[in-house]
């Protein structure tokens, strides 16, 4: 897949209680300890940054990512990329 270039990187993501939640707003910057309320992330998890042309690319990717890594469930986001030329 890497070869391929849809697969672009993978990682772990730690569990919430060391996260970090920083804030900018009104000139305030708020820096705060621990676990981040409201997170959909899992209390330990991984990510894959994986490129495809569609959604339905995407899909048949994830099956074959899946397939490989294991059982598991996917919580797609989308990267902003930037606007248009």
């Amino acid at each position: 897949m890497t070869a391929a270039g849809v697969l672009e990187s993978t990682g772990g993501i730690m569990n919430r209680s060391s996260a970090m939640k920083v804030s900018l707003k009104d000139g305030q910057y708020v820096v705060e300890d621990g676990e981040v309320a409201g997170s959909s992330l899992m209390p330990a998890a991984g990510y894959a940054v994986l490129n495809a042309p569609s959604r339905e690319a995407l899909a048949v990717s994830l099956r074959e990512f899946l397939e490989l890594a294991g059982d598991g469930k996917c919580e797609i986001i989308q990267i902003f990329e930037g606007m248009p030329d």
